[in-house]
């Protein structure tokens, strides 16, 4: 069935938010050297300093190994998102005006390999119990090895990735259907609603002006190297490494 040219240009089409909404396209990273990287400026006013935000991720990772959803530049720096199956847990930390390193860690099962998943991260850090994780509708308590404190998230130059290695986690592998950074923490009803019963929601219409990043595959060519483009937010998510096959119909809708 041949798609309407249509969906691809208008970020925010089908119903505002409600369930009519869908993303026809995923990109699959092969875990080797592919991920995607987003110009600093474009997100540092919003990721660093002091930082009250929420990640919402919808992927299908194939392979039951370490991995990197989102970093920013090297392991002292910025905010990384991660996931460490030898070692049973998934981390979120960054590091301090004092490059201290401030983590918070879920147990690794909380992600289903081969299954999609929409995780939700919230990252305050001036109020520590507002760091949290929701997976699929749920809040996922966070293990005993927790520590995250009140600090700023230590400025850098260094671009945005997703899915690029950091600290040996190793390059993300599987399929990503969306991709939103929300400049507040989000509650689990808020979760719950963009999650929609496992065919998310679209993060624009439900978040509004809040909503600062939107990664939709479908807002790119066909060919690689993509340019994945937020049009209301004016910033551009650009391939490294991958092939037009990359580019794939698998999703969760």
């Amino acid at each position: 069935m041949l798609l309407s040219p249509l969906r691809y240009i208008n970020p925010i089409s089908g119903n505002r938010g409600g369930s009519a909404f869908s993303i026809a396209k995923s990109f699959y990273l092969d875990g080797v050297d592919e991920y995607f990287t987003i110009p600093n400026a474009d997100l540092s006013s919003v990721l660093q300093g002091v930082v009250q935000a929420s990640f919402n991720f919808t992927f299908k990772f194939t392979n039951d190994d370490n991995f990197t959803l989102w970093g920013n530049g090297l392991i002292d720096r910025g905010i990384f998102i991660g996931y460490a199956q030898s070692s049973n847990f998934i981390q979120m930390y960054y590091y301090n005006e004092f490059s201290q390193a401030k983590y918070i860690r879920f147990p690794s099962s909380a992600f289903t390999v081969n299954a999609w998943n929409n995780a939700t991260f919230t990252i305050d850090t001036t109020t520590v119990s507002n760091n949290k994780l929701f997976v699929n509708g749920a809040e996922i308590s966070p293990d005993t090895s927790t520590l995250i404190s009140s600090q700023e998230v230590l400025t850098t130059a260094d671009d945005f990735s997703i899915g690029l290695s950091i600290a040996g986690f190793g390059n993300y592998d599987g399929y990503i259907n969306q991709i939103s950074v929300i400049d507040r923490v989000i509650s689990l009803s808020e979760h719950q609603s963009w999650h929609n019963n496992g065919k998310p929601k679209n993060p624009q219409s439900l978040f509004g002006s809040n909503c600062k990043y939107f990664f939709n595959p479908d807002n790119s060519g066909d060919t690689a190297q993509f340019t994945v483009t937020d049009s209301v937010n004016s910033i551009t998510a650009t391939s490294v490494n991958m092939e037009d096959a990359d580019k794939t119909t698998e999703t969760p809708y």
